[in-house]
């Protein structure tokens, strides 16, 4: 391995669980949110009852904070990993140029 070459650290079992959980709660959301916006469209568009576009309306704007507590939830971990990654490959580099240089001194 050369010095330009980083690897990666895997991913932790707790860090993959939580992030496939949270992965499937957003696009649980993000479907509802895309139907709901379909059905505001369809309403809006076909001139059917108001009463059908406030209730879209009510929905969606129920469902951000819980969008926004899942997006929180989810960058927090992986941010954590980038953080972790980004030290291992600092530390593999710092060590890579160590051994160049115990080599170069023989």
């Amino acid at each position: 391995m050369n010095s330009s070459e980083v690897p990666t650290a895997s991913r932790s079992p707790e860090a993959q669980l939580s992030s496939g959980w949270l992965s499937c709660r957003t696009k649980y959301w993000i479907d509802r949110l895309a139907q709901l916006s379909e059905a505001l469209q369809t309403s809006t568009v076909t001139g059917k009852q108001r009463s059908e576009y406030e209730e879209c309306q009510q929905l969606l704007q129920q469902s951000m904070p819980t969008l926004q507590r899942l997006n929180q939830r989810a960058s927090a971990p992986v941010e954590h990993v980038i953080q972790q990654e980004e030290a291992i490959a600092v530390a593999m580099r710092a060590a890579s140029k160590q051994r160049a240089a115990q080599r170069k001194a023989r």
